[in-house]
C-alpha cells in the first residue's frame, strides 16, 4: 500500500514536473499596447508602452528590439525603459512625432523573457496622433514646378530640420525632383535626381537606419525599384536598382517581416503580382518572392494589419478586374490571397485607415470611372463589409484620409484629375460624410500628400498635377466665421449653436466712417490676416444703412468646444484700418451657447476634477451633474454611467478621444 501510494506521488511529482517545464517553455507574447493597434487621435507626445504576460529580461529591450518608425519623420530614437512588475516597456521619443502622421512600433523576436525564452513571433502595430488645428477649408497657396509629369507626391522631413518636405517622380522626365521647406511652408530648393524610365511612384522611409528619411521609386519601363540613400543632408546618392515583376506601378514601404527594417511592396501590374523586397538591415535589398493577386493589373499598394494580429497585410487595386485583393501575412512577409472582392469600374488607388473609429483598419478605393469613392468597412477580422459609396460628384485619380478638421475623425481629399480639383469630404464620427468643399487647382491632380507644412497645427496638402508638370501646396485654413458690421466699431455679443456659423453684431461706426471706408485685405482678427481670408457678403437684412457683412475664415476659433448646454465665452480682438489708413481695433467676447463635453462640474475646462466628479457619482452617491447630458462623455445619448468612466479614464489619462457631443 505504502509503496503504491509512493508511486502515485511521484507520477504527480512528474505530471506536474512536465506541466511546469511546458509553461515555462512558452514563448511570451503582448498582451497589451497603448496606443493600442489602429488607434486615432494620439498626442504627438504620447509615449509606447507594451505590456507581456510573462516578466522580460530587460536588457533585450532596446532600440534594435523595439524600434518605431512614422510615416512623416522616419525612424525615431528614445529612451527604453523596463518595469518588472508590471511587466510593461515604455519607449519615450527623444523629438515627439509629427501631429496628424502614422507611427508603426516594432518588436522584434529578439525580445526575451526572464527565462530566455524568445517573443512568440514579431509584433508590429500602428497608431495615428491627433492634430491640433485645422477646420478643413483649404486655400491655394502657391504652385512650384516640377519635372515633367509628376506621377505621385510624398512628403517627409528629408534634411532633418523640422519642417515637410516634397519630392515627386516625374513620369515624363524619368526622374524625382525633390523641394525642401524654408520652414514657413515655402518650397524654393530645387533637386533633380534621374532614376529609372517609366516612373510611377515614390515612397519615403529610413531604409539604412541612420535617422534621415530615404526614397524608393517605382520604374514601370524597367521592370525596377530605385532607392536613393539620404547623404545626410536632403541630399540623395545615386539610385540603386533591384529587380521586381513584371511593370511596377505602385509601392509602398513598411516592416513586412517584423525585423525592424523597412522592406518594399510592389504592385506588378503587367505581371498581376506583389513583389516583396526585403531590406537586409542597411538599406539594401533582396527580392523576396512575387504573390499572384489572383486579379488583373493590380495599379496600387497599400500595407495594413487589417485582421489585427501584429502584422501588415497587403491590399492591392486592380484597374483591369475591378477588383481589390487583400492578401494575408503570415508574420514572416509571406503573403497568400484571403480574398478577392469586386469594387465597381476602373480602381486606380487603395488607401487604408480606420475610417470608422473602430480600431480596424478600412480600406477606401479611388475609382476614375465613378462619381464616387468605394468605402469597405472591415468586420473586425480581416473581412469586410459590402463596399458603400462615398459621392464626391468626380472621378478620382487618388483619396487620402486624414483628420483635417482636428475632431479626432479621419476626414477625406479625393484628386478630380478631370475636374482639375480636390474634395474635401467631412468625417461625422462613424464614416458617414458631408462635403466640406470643392477647391480648384492645377492642371491634372494626379497624387496627394498631406502633413503640415506651415508649421500651425493643421494638415495641409500637396498635390502633383500631372499635366501641369507642378505642385499645388494648399493650406488649411479654418472655417468661415461671419462678422456683422452695422453702423459703428463697437462690439456686442453674439451667439453659436453651431460651431460653423458664428455671428458677432457691431454698431455705429465712428468718425463719420462708413462700412465701405474698410480697407478689406488689412483686416487682422486675432493675428491672423491675409487678404485672402476677407469676403464681402451682401447687407444683413436685420441692419439698416451702412450694415455690411464680413466674413473672415479664423482658423480653429471655435476649437475644442462642442456646444449646446451653458454658455462659454471666448475673447477676440479686430483690427484693421480705413482707407485713409486710419487704424482701428475692436475688442469684445464672443458668448456661445454651449459648455463643453465633460466640464462636468462647470468651471470652464475638461479635467481631472471633473473625472472626480463622476467618480463620486457613481460609485460614491455623489451629487448629479447639473446638466446629465455634460457627464455623457461617449456620446451614447443615455445617462452617465461606467462606460462613460471608463472613456473618460482613457482620454485624462491616456490621450484617447476626447469627450464627445450625444
Amino acid at each position: 500500500m505504502n509503496s503504491s501510494k509512493r508511486i502515485f506521488q511521484s507520477a504527480v511529482v512528474l505530471v506536474l514536473s512536465l506541466l511546469g517545464s511546458a509553461v515555462l517553455a512558452q514563448p511570451p507574447t503582448v498582451v497589451f499596447t497603448s496606443p493600442s493597434q489602429n488607434e486615432l487621435d494620439i498626442l504627438a507626445s504620447s509615449d509606447i508602452t507594451v505590456t507581456f504576460d510573462i516578466d522580460m529580461d530587460a536588457s533585450t529591450i532596446n532600440d534594435s528590439t523595439f524600434v518605431v518608425h512614422a510615416l512623416t519623420t522616419g525612424s525615431h530614437s528614445g529612451t527604453i525603459s523596463y518595469d518588472s512588475p508590471s511587466k510593461t516597456a515604455t519607449f519615450t521619443s527623444f523629438n515627439g512625432f509629427a501631429e496628424g502622421e502614422v507611427v508603426t512600433a516594432i518588436l522584434t523576436t529578439g525580445i526575451e523573457s526572464s527565462i530566455s525564452n524568445p517573443l512568440g513571433g514579431s509584433y508590429v502595430w500602428t497608431f495615428t496622433t491627433s492634430v491640433s488645428s485645422g477646420g478643413g477649408s483649404f486655400t491655394l497657396d502657391s504652385t512650384y514646378g516640377s519635372g515633367s509629369s509628376p506621377h505621385a507626391i510624398f512628403t517627409g522631413d528629408f534634411d532633418n530640420d523640422g519642417d515637410f518636405d516634397l519630392a515627386t517622380v516625374n513620369f515624363g522626365a524619368d526622374n524625382i525632383t525633390v523641394l525642401k521647406n524654408n520652414g514657413s511652408g515655402v518650397f524654393s530648393d530645387r533637386s533633380d535626381y534621374s532614376v529609372g524610365s517609366g516612373t510611377r511612384y515614390i515612397f519615403g522611409a529610413d531604409f539604412d537606419d541612420d535617422g534621415y528619411m530615404d526614397l524608393a521609386i517605382g520604374n514601370g519601363g524597367t521592370d525596377n525599384v530605385s532607392v536613393l540613400l539620404n547623404n545626410g543632408d536632403g541630399t540623395f546618392a545615386t539610385h540603386v536598382t533591384y529587380a521586381t515583376g513584371d511593370g511596377p506601378h505602385s509601392i509602398f514601404c513598411a516592416d513586412l517581416n517584423g525585423d525592424g527594417a523597412i522592406d518594399i511592396a510592389c504592385a506588378n501590374a503587367f505581371g498581376h503580382t506583389v513583389s516583396i523586397l526585403l531590406n537586409n538591415g542597411d538599406g539594401t535589398f533582396v527580392h523576396d518572392a512575387a504573390y499572384n493577386v489572383a486579379a488583373s493589373h493590380p495599379r496600387s499598394v497599400f500595407a495594413a494589419d487589417f485582421d489585427n494580429d501584429g502584422d501588415l497585410d497587403l491590399v492591392t487595386a486592380n484597374l483591369h478586374s475591378n477588383e481589390i485583393s487583400i492578401l494575408e501575412n503570415d508574420g514572416n512577409a509571406v503573403f497568400s490571397v484571403s480574398s478577392v472582392l469586386s469594387i465597381g469600374d476602373s480602381p486606380r488607388l487603395v488607401f487604408s485607415a480606420d475610417i470608422n473609429g473602430d480600431n480596424y483598419m478600412d480600406i477606401l478605393v479611388a475609382r476614375s470611372s465613378s462619381l464616387s469613392i468605394s468605402l469597405l468597412v472591415n468586420n473586425g477580422d480581416g473581412t469586410f463589409a459590402t463596399p458603400s459609396d462615398i459621392a464626391n460628384g468626380h472621378s478620382q485619380y487618388a483619396v487620402n484620409a486624414s483628420d483635417f478638421t482636428q475632431d479626432g475623425s479621419l476626414d477625406i481629399v479625393s484628386a478630380n484629375l478631370a475636374s482639375n480639383n480636390l474634395t474635401i469630404l467631412e468625417n461625422n464620427g462613424s464614416g458617414t460624410f458631408s462635403l466640406i468643399e470643392t477647391v480648384a487647382i492645377g492642371d491634372g491632380p494626379l497624387s496627394i500628400a498631406t502633413a503640415d507644412f506651415n508649421n500651425d497645427g493643421s494638415l495641409d496638402l500637396a498635390i502633383a498635377d500631372f499635366f501641369g508638370h507642378s505642385i499645388s501646396v494648399l493650406y488649411n485654413t479654418g472655417r468661415a466665421v461671419s462678422f456683422i458690421l452695422p453702423e459703428t466699431l463697437f462690439a456686442v455679443q453674439a451667439y453659436a449653436i453651431d460651431p460653423q456659423s458664428l455671428s458677432i453684431t457691431m454698431g455705429d461706426f465712428v468718425g463719420g466712417y462708413t462700412a465701405a471706408d474698410i480697407d478689406q485685405p488689412t483686416i487682422v482678427v486675432n493675428g491672423t490676416v491675409s487678404p485672402s481670408n476677407i469676403i464681402y457678403l451682401p447687407t444683413h437684412e436685420n441692419f439698416l444703412g451702412d450694415a455690411i457683412e464680413l466674413e473672415v475664415l479664423i482658423p480653429d476659433f471655435l476649437a475644442g468646444y462642442l456646444p449646446i448646454w451653458g454658455t462659454l465665452v471666448e475673447n477676440y480682438i479686430v483690427e484693421g484700418q480705413f482707407t485713409d489708413e486710419t487704424p482701428f481695433t475692436v475688442t469684445g467676447q464672443v458668448t456661445l451657447i454651449g459648455h463643453r463635453v465633460g466640464d462636468i462640474n462647470l468651471d470652464g475646462a475638461v479635467n481631472i476634477l471633473d473625472l472626480t466628479y463622476l467618480v463620486d457619482y457613481i460609485f460614491r452617491g455623489g451629487p448629479p451633474p447639473s446638466l446629465m447630458e455634460l457627464a455623457d462623455v461617449n456620446g451614447s445619448g443615455g445617462p452617465a454611467d461606467v462606460i462613460d468612466l471608463i472613456y473618460f479614464v482613457d482620454f485624462i489619462f491616456r490621450g484617447g478621444p476626447p469627450p464627445l457631443q450625444g
